[in-house]
């Protein structure tokens, strides 16, 4: 393997992970702001 073909890998790798962590954050940004609307009985669109 090339140094070129290693470094689109770590690219491909980090573009995953970057991927991941976002889906994360917008789920538990919706479970907060469901959870917040509850408690104030505010339907969350």
């Amino acid at each position: 393997m090339t140094i070129k073909e290693l470094r689109q890998l770590n690219e491909v790798e980090q573009g995953k992970i970057l991927q991941e962590s976002r889906k994360k954050l917008r789920e538990l940004r919706f479970k907060a702001a469901r959870r917040d609307s509850d408690r104030l009985k505010i339907p969350y669109g």
